[in-house]
C-alpha cells in the first residue's frame, strides 16, 4: 500500500505559518534596535539578517512551489479572463522588491561587506562586530524597509489563504492535487 499523497494546501498554509513565527521575530528585533545599545542591536540585527536569508531562500522555495504546481492548475480551471493567478505572482515580484531593499539598507546600514559576499555566517560574524556603530537614521531606514517586507508579505498570505487556496479543492480533481503536493515534496528534496 502506498503512503496517501501530501496535501498541497497543507504544505503551504504550514509555511506561512512558520514565515508568520519570523516575521514576529523580525518585528521584536526591529523594536530591540537602538543607537545607544549596542549589545541588543548587534543581536536584532543578527535576527534581522537571519530573516533576510530566511526571506531569500526558504520564502523562495515556497514560491517555487505555488509558482510551480499549483498555480498552472489553477489558472487553466479559472476562466480565461480571471487574474486572481497572475495577480498572485505579481504580489510574489513585489515581495521580491521590498526584500531587495532591505538588503540595500541592511548593507548600506553596517557598511560595505562585499568581501564576505552573501555566506551567512561570515556577514553575520561581521555583522556582530560592527553594529557597535549604525545610526539612527540607518536604524529608522531598516524598520521602514523591513516593516515594507513585512507589510506586503502579510497581506499577500491573506490573500492566497482567502482567495487562492479555497479554490484548489473546488477546482482541482483528488490527482491533480495529490501531483501537486508530490512535485512540492520534490521541490524540497532538491534543495
Amino acid at each position: 500500500m502506498t503512503a496517501p499523497s501530501p496535501d498541497p494546501i497543507a504544505i503551504l498554509l504550514t509555511e506561512h505559518e512558520i514565515a508568520s513565527h519570523r516575521f514576529a521575530e523580525l518585528e521584536r528585533a526591529l523594536g530591540a534596535l537602538s543607537p545607544d545599545d549596542p549589545t541588543a542591536t548587534a543581536r536584532a540585527l543578527d535576527t534581522v539578517w537571519q530573516t533576510l536569508v530566511f526571506l531569500e531562500r526558504d520564502l523562495e522555495v515556497h514560491i517555487r512551489k505555488e509558482e510551480e504546481p499549483l498555480f498552472p492548475l489553477l489558472k487553466a480551471a479559472l476562466p480565461a479572463d480571471d487574474r486572481l493567478i497572475d495577480e498572485m505572482v505579481a504580489e510574489h515580484d513585489q515581495a521580491r522588491l521590498k526584500r531587495a531593499d532591505l538588503r540595500a539598507v541592511l548593507d548600506d546600514l553596517l557598511g560595505s561587506h562585499d568581501d564576505v559576499g552573501r555566506e551567512c555566517d561570515h556577514l553575520r560574524t561581521a555583522l556582530l562586530a560592527t553594529a557597535a556603530t549604525p545610526t539612527t537614521t540607518g536604524i529608522t531606514a531598516l524598520r521602514r524597509a523591513a516593516r515594507a517586507v513585512l507589510q506586503t508579505l502579510r497581506v499577500h498570505f491573506q490573500n492566497e489563504e482567502e482567495l487562492v487556496f479555497p479554490l484548489a479543492p473546488q477546482l482541482l480533481t483528488g490527482e491533480q492535487l495529490a501531483a501537486a503536493g508530490r512535485q512540492m515534496v520534490a521541490i524540497d528534496q532538491e534543495v
